[in-house]
């Protein structure tokens, strides 16, 4: 929803067939609800009892996991990786402990890098992420209108909601997909030059 949202905003062209095409997937979205009800239960019912006690949930014990540790080491953090060898001794006093607040990681980007690289490194984090938003936006007028470069900018930031609960930064197969539509996102919002031409024609 939050995708869909940042959609609506950033392609003012666009809108109205956005909302044709927002209402037919909202009709197949019920039609599938009211013929599948374990769908519906998976997809809309869990997903608002976890929002509503967030906190509880195995996604909020971890997030308060990383947390403990970022303010057990809040400067530089535990280095990259070493969330998961160190949050049961920081939350539980022994390595061997098992617990609901350790996990591999912390599972939100944000979490992760204080947890891992300390407020230094997410500091870095948070000054690269500002130096995308910023190519984004100076460069607005040139991809609006752009259906796939929408689309790349508006996966980047969907990855990057602070608020979701996320995959590990540094897991391959995760960061493989982050960079890839980030490595998208810039190439389609960057600047735009007329195609080369040979004899008077386009190459």
């Amino acid at each position: 929803l939050f995708g869909l949202g940042v959609t609506f905003l950033l392609a003012p062209s666009m809108r109205r067939t956005f909302l044709v095409a927002l209402l037919a997937a909202g009709l197949s979205v019920g039609a599938m609800f009211a013929l599948k009800p374990s769908v519906a239960e998976r997809s809309f019912h869990t997903v608002v009892v976890i929002v509503g006690n967030f906190w509880q949930t195995p996604y909020g014990q971890v997030w308060i996991g990383g947390l403990k540790v970022a303010r057990a080491n809040p400067v530089i953090g535990v280095g990259l990786k070493n969330h998961r060898t160190t949050c049961r001794t920081v939350v539980y006093g022994s390595p061997d402990k098992i617990g609901p607040e350790c996990s591999l990681h912390p599972h939100n980007f944000y979490i992760e890098w204080l947890a891992e690289a300390g407020s230094i490194g997410l500091f870095g984090f948070l000054v690269l992420i500002a130096l995308w938003m910023r190519h984004f936006l100076a460069r607005a007028a040139i991809w609006r209108s752009d259906g796939l470069a929408v689309g790349a900018v508006v996966a980047v930031i969907t990855f990057l909601w602070p608020i979701a609960a996320t995959m590990g930064f540094f897991t391959n197969w995760h960061a493989a997909l982050f960079w890839f539509v980030l490595g998208w996102a810039l190439a389609a919002t960057g600047e735009r030059s007329a195609a080369p031409r040979v004899a008077g024609k386009p190459v």
